[in-house]
């Protein structure tokens, strides 16, 4: 009697190490291990989802995929000064606890924002340098359309005390 032994298939990462290259799963900077989730592929000019291994993930790569690819053109007139203006703006965030301000640029709480898969009516919110501390937008229009303001959390504060 011969047994004949099947082999499985071999995964994309495990094609890419036997080749001799580096592990695509493991980050060369930090060295931690990339959990993977899904893949976006371009098709017909436009980025698809083609894995999604939940729905935590998709709406993630849902919400990537919208920003990257919902960039407008800038309008002609004053609109477009505005609009550069503002893409250079910092956000000013200050400490709840110390009073610590930090201007921190508009791009990157973008992209904290656009990562967070929390809570959209909590802001993206930094530690504090001096004290660690929670640190709070004075200010800040979020991706979802919510808008924070230190004024509420300060006022949500006072109500409790």
């Amino acid at each position: 009697m011969k047994a004949k032994k099947t082999m499985r298939r071999q995964t994309w990462r495990e094609r890419i190490v036997s080749s001799g290259k580096r592990d695509p799963l493991i980050c060369e900077k930090c060295q931690c291990y990339y959990e993977y989730k899904g893949e976006v592929c371009l098709e017909n000019g436009r980025l698809e989802i083609k894995v999604a291994l939940c729905t935590t993930t998709r709406a993630y790569l849902e919400r990537v995929i919208h920003h990257f690819t919902s960039i407008e053109t800038p309008k002609k007139g004053k609109k477009k000064k505005k609009k550069m203006a503002q893409s250079k703006q910092s956000i000013n965030f200050v400490c709840l606890v110390c009073h610590e301000k930090e201007e921190i640029p508009q791009q990157v709480v973008r992209d904290f924002d656009l990562m967070d898969g929390g809570d959209p009516a909590v802001p993206p919110m930094f530690s504090c340098e001096k004290c660690g501390e929670d640190m709070y937008p004075e200010y800040y229009k979020g991706i979802h359309g919510k808008e924070y303001r230190i004024e509420d959390i300060l006022s949500t504060k006072k109500d409790q005390v």
